[in-house]
């Protein structure tokens, strides 16, 4: 029987010449099975304006032929993109999903392995002045200064009470190494100020935007790809693995080398140099959801209850801990390979 919902995704499906047998609701993604194959429908949320930066962006990935990025298919009419009745814009691609015998480490191998190549074959060198890096950088420190008072003050307050709340007490407990990871953001990120005043350039590449394993899906012979480059851009290629780590690392602590194995795997794809190492470490390192859950907290705006809260504060934790683990391993490994440079450099 042919629903509402079919009739509503064939007269999008019209605009492509295709007529669909049978259309699955996966939300805001349409499984549509056709004579044409087994096809996705995407309603997206952009803006007209980041509609056009996409389909600036898909032109991009077609012209340059990447092959790495699952092809958006256009119109008859040779439009990206089509609209329903309330002007909210749709795409059709093929139909992806993820290998379900695949093991997890495989493919975050292989997700990394596609995106480093996507930035070694997109990377160029862009000019920044001294005027540029200062910005930034004091816009940066200055930023974590007054959060770093606040906190100061916050601790003091909790610390007066006779009887502190389960989230105060949780805070206090965390506070040292709070501000010990503040302290190395801080370090690197001064680091980073003195590498770059003696470079006149720095490295962009196209980013992805929003990169993870639910965007790294297999086509039925098996071939992976990226989907979903509605957020990407030119911008410096760690703002890619930042938004992985990041949301990678919030999960119960545990201490396995997975994820530096991931990092090495894109490495040896997109060798990151050592100032954009340094920034990569400090914008991680910064306990950014831990500063977020005690703001929420005091202000509460959201109506929350103490335990809702106290997980909240838990989980920022346990991601600070899970972070400074993984930069662990990294500069671990980059002290190790600086020693063995020197070394070579002696007998030679």
């Amino acid at each position: 029987m042919t629903t509402k919902l079919d009739f509503a995704i064939q007269a999008l499906l019209n605009e492509y010449g295709i007529k669909a047998d049978y259309v699955e609701d996966r939300g805001s993604i349409k499984k549509v099975y056709s004579q044409h194959g087994t096809l996705a429908v995407k309603k997206t949320t952009l803006s007209p304006t980041e509609l056009q930066q996409y389909e600036r962006t898909l032109k991009f990935l077609h012209y340059k032929g990447y092959g790495m990025a699952v092809p958006v298919y256009r119109t008859t009419a040779g439009s990206y993109f089509v609209f329903d009745q309330q002007q909210s814009a749709y795409y059709v691609m093929p139909w992806l999903s993820a290998n379900q015998e695949e093991e997890r480490n495989d493919h975050a191998f292989k997700l990394f392995k596609q995106l480093g190549e996507l930035h070694a074959k997109t990377s160029k060198d862009e000019q920044v002045s001294e005027e540029e890096i200062e910005k930034l950088v004091e816009t940066e420190k200055d930023k974590w200064k007054k959060r770093k008072i606040n906190l100061e003050r916050y601790v003091e307050q909790c610390e007066e009470k006779t009887y502190m709340s389960p989230f105060e007490l949780y805070f206090c407990t965390y506070y040292h190494e709070l501000t010990r990871a503040s302290d190395f953001a801080s370090r690197k990120l001064d680091e980073w100020h003195e590498q770059m005043k003696e470079k006149k350039n720095y490295r962009t590449a196209f980013t992805h935007g929003k990169p993870s394993f639910q965007h790294y899906l297999y086509n039925v012979e098996g071939n992976g790809y990226l989907i979903n480059f509605e957020r990407a851009k030119r911008t410096p290629a760690i703002y890619d693995l930042l938004y992985f780590f990041y949301r990678s690392c919030k999960t119960f602590p545990f201490q396995n080398d997975d994820r530096f194995q991931w990092f090495q795997a894109y490495q040896k794809q997109y060798p990151l140099r050592e100032d954009e190492l340094t920034l990569f470490m400090a914008q991680l390192a910064y306990p950014e959801s831990l500063y977020k859950a005690v703001q929420e907290y005091r202000k509460n705006k959201k109506g929350k209850s103490e335990r809702e809260h106290v997980q909240h504060l838990q989980r920022a934790y346990w991601q600070m801990k899970n972070i400074e683990y993984f930069l662990t391993n990294v500069m671990m490994h980059e002290e190790k390979r600086k020693q063995q440079e020197a070394q070579e450099a002696q007998i030679t």
